[in-house]
């Protein structure tokens, strides 16, 4: 049964069709770690993670203005309604792509980043980023359990040490175990299905993706955090958030999206899958996180995970919605 009314942008070709995207993308997402953590314990999960999200929206604005500069018009003469126009609406969503848009933001915008930052607020940044690698053991089973692809020895072999560098990262964390883990297990299952869902948006403008992703997130996170018992509000903490948010969750998006219809789905979570070890690199770097033995353990075994689960994909009809 056919998921969307009308299959993705196909894969860019060109100077454009390259893995910058993705790579930029996944630096960004990995750079909001170290911050996030120090952030965590200054303020709740839902007003940080709205603040975070209404930071992404400001991340849309450079890419507005540089839209109107390359028109190739004097600026009298831009037509600035159509520019708006093209960024607040999507062109000629169906009723499922809308569905759709709704559960990512609900996904990917809500549920995801609190469970992460609750996560942060118990466990050390650099282990916490490690286990998110089960994004990519999820996944590989959504994609075969929901989406019909084929799993091959290789792509099960991954998903076993996956597994199993998951296990050894959480089990060396004795002042928390496992259930310091679960917040990152959980996050990461919710961003994988939130993955498989972009994808049919990818004939969207992402900055239209990003734009509504983030005010839904930040309109539903906010007054709801507000509503609740909560710190006070410093304007330091909102203005780290905001740029934090931005960067990591704004601009990153706008990359991720951008990666996808320029190489791929499956192409672009291979390159992206290396945010994990980044983000746990910038948080032993900036947060002077201790490096265990435990670490390197988990490191290594994910590592080599990340390398059978980012091969080629077998699949009868590559990017089919049916």
């Amino acid at each position: 049964m056919a998921l969307a009314d009308r299959p993705p942008a196909p894969p860019e070709t060109g100077p454009t069709g390259s893995i910058k995207w993705a790579l930029l993308a996944s630096f960004l997402f990995a750079l909001s770690t170290p911050p996030a953590k120090i952030l965590s314990s200054e303020q709740t999960p839902l007003l940080l993670c709205g603040l975070f999200y209404l930071g992404s929206v400001f991340s849309i604005i450079p890419f507005i203005f540089s839209s109107l500069r390359k028109s190739g018009r004097p600026s009298r003469e831009i037509d600035t309604s159509f520019c708006w126009r093209t960024v607040l609406l999507p062109d000629n969503p169906t009723k499922k792509e809308i569905l759709i848009a709704i559960a990512s933001t609900a996904i990917g915008g809500g549920a995801a980043p609190i469970l992460l930052i609750w996560g942060l607020k118990r466990y050390p940044a650099s282990l916490g980023s490690l286990l998110m690698n089960a994004e990519g053991i999820v996944t590989v089973l959504l994609a075969w359990l929901i989406f019909r692809e084929p799993l091959n020895m290789r792509l099960s072999t991954g998903a076993v040490l996956g597994a199993a560098g998951c296990a050894i990262a959480s089990s060396g964390e004795k002042s928390h175990g496992f259930s310091g883990a679960i917040p990152f297990f959980l996050a990461a299952g919710l961003w994988a299905l939130d993955s498989n869902l972009l994808r049919f948006l990818s004939g969207w403008n992402p900055l239209t993706i990003t734009l509504w992703k983030g005010l839904g997130s930040s309109f539903l996170l906010l007054p709801l955090g507000l509503f609740l018992t909560h710190p006070p509000l410093k304007m330091a903490v909102i203005g780290e958030a905001l740029v934090t948010g931005g960067l990591g969750y704004g601009l990153s998006l706008i990359l991720f999206i951008r990666s996808i219809r320029s190489i791929g789905v499956s192409t672009t979570g291979a390159w992206f899958s290396i945010s994990p070890f980044l983000g746990a690199f910038l948080s032993i770097l900036f947060l002077k996180e201790p490096v265990t033995r435990t670490f390197y353990e988990a490191s290594a075994v994910l590592f080599v995970a990340v390398l059978f689960l980012n091969g080629p994909i077998p699949r009868k009809t590559p990017d089919k919605l049916s």
